[in-house]
């Protein structure tokens, strides 16, 4: 069960207290840096003990289930936890009008991701950025067709490892481009001998980005950059 209620702290009364009856033993959580501009980090999903910002607040409030609740606030716990070691103070992730979260006042570039058990989070200090972890699951062989072109599926070849890791890629490079419309089978490709993945290939608008992928306790995690 989850309580909310106002800070008592005069001197914080622009926050609010979410209280857990359950606090992960460990604050310990993986990390790596890609580049030295990019890092990420995973956690386990599961109910933390920490004061959220009113911003957080807000739009935890519009969330009615409570596993969603708890992804939601771990993946907050995970961002605020790393934008603390970079040297930022947390405020909040606030949403722009693709649904994207950013933080305002700040040149940094964040996405996060979660799948089941685990939520992501990473930080670019140069460019935009997206991630994206996964489960591998059955039903990728039956939706290979609406998310990879004929060449994508000729060389994954039903390996669901494989058809995890271009789902992620294509999720992640969605979350990079930050714009709707986009046909994941026909706008993105992904080139996995050379690490690259790239928007509108067959037209003079094409963007290459590097592509970084990660096994991590049975979740496949791709981001792109």
């Amino acid at each position: 069960m989850i309580k909310v209620q106002k800070s008592q702290n005069q001197n914080s009364c622009k926050y609010l207290h979410l209280h857990y009856y359950f606090l992960h033993k460990t604050m310990n959580f993986f990390t790596h840096f890609i580049t030295e501009s990019i890092v990420f980090g995973i956690l386990p999903i599961d109910e933390y003990n920490f004061e959220l910002p009113q911003k957080d607040i807000l739009l935890l409030e519009n969330i009615k289930h409570l596993e969603k609740k708890k992804e939601f606030v771990s993946s907050r716990f995970l961002a605020k936890k790393m934008l603390e070691k970079q040297g930022f103070i947390y405020e909040g992730l606030e949403k722009n009008a693709q649904n994207a979260p950013f933080i305002n006042q700040t040149n940094i570039h964040i996405s996060l991701s979660h799948s089941d058990k685990l939520t992501t989070f990473v930080i670019n200090s140069e460019n935009k950025i997206g991630i994206d972890i996964e489960a591998p699951r059955t039903s990728l062989l039956s939706l290979q067709y609406k998310f990879l072109s004929e060449k994508e599926r000729n060389f994954t070849d039903n390996n669901l490892i494989l058809l995890t890791y271009f789902w992620c890629a294509k999720e992640a490079l969605y979350k990079l481009y930050q714009q709707k419309k986009l046909s994941f089978a026909k706008d993105m490709y992904i080139d996995w001998e050379n690490k690259k993945a790239i928007l509108f290939p067959d037209d003079n608008k094409k963007q290459i980005f590097n592509l970084y992928h990660l096994e991590y306790e049975g979740f496949y995690l791709v981001c792109i950059y």
